[in-house]
């Protein structure tokens, strides 16, 4: 059931980070890159499609390593009870 709650919170921290750094990515390519007047095929929300991929890349990362930990600690602890 615990394992269950992580995943959940997990992929519910991936879906709102990824929608953060997507919006930000589609600012920050609003404002540098598709900057001007005659600009009106600006790609920014690719830029910012790109931000949202590699949030959940490094969620993907950060989810595996706090998982390893929580493993190292839970297998030291139960070989030091026994």
């Amino acid at each position: 059931m615990k394992v269950l709650l992580r995943v959940v919170g997990y992929l519910a921290g991936a879906a709102i980070l990824a929608y953060v750094a997507f919006l930000a990515g589609v600012e920050y390519y609003d404002r540098t890159k598709c900057a001007g007047a005659d600009n009106t095929d600006c790609l920014g929300a690719l830029g910012g499609f790109f931000w949202g991929v590699g949030v959940v890349a490094l969620c993907v990362v950060a989810a595996v390593v706090i998982e390893i930990v929580l493993w190292r600690r839970r297998s030291s602890t139960g070989s030091a009870e026994s």
